[in-house]
């Protein structure tokens, strides 16, 4: 008899959101639908961008900034309009560095690049604490 695999809603969709169709939407041109940019970069390596959160499926390549406070990481969907009502984080799975693993984190919308709306805040958890965790 064949295992029924029960995953609950959130593990069948964990990567299944707006950038996942728009990779799909884009042939994996996933730059000409979305700009990822950063407040700061640890160094230039190619496996190390912004841009590298979208690649959901490659997990040789991540963002690693340089771990200064209120650093940001920001979307611009380049020709379409975004109501968020979920998101998927994932820490990475880096061997030896304990400490950069997401713990605190707000996620934030705005129309116009000036005024920005609170989405949701996460201070102080563990959720991510550990390689290549999903929350």
């Amino acid at each position: 008899m064949k295992k029924e695999n029960k995953l609950s809603l959130s593990e069948q969709n964990e990567f299944k959101g707006i950038i996942n169709y728009l990779r799909n939407k884009s042939s994996n041109k996933i730059e000409d639908e979305i700009v990822v940019s950063a407040s700061s970069l640890h160094d230039n390596e190619s496996n190390r961008q912004p841009q590298n959160v979208t690649l959901f499926d490659d997990q040789s390549k991540y963002f690693l900034s340089n771990g200064i406070k209120d650093e940001w990481l920001k979307f611009e969907f380049k020709n379409n309009r975004v109501i968020p009502k979920g998101y998927t984080i994932r820490s990475a799975l880096l061997k030896s560095v304990a400490d950069c693993h997401p713990k605190s984190w707000n996620i934030e919308g705005s129309n116009d690049n000036n005024s920005w709306e609170t989405i949701d805040e996460v201070k102080n958890c563990s959720y991510l604490n550990g390689k290549g965790r999903i929350h």
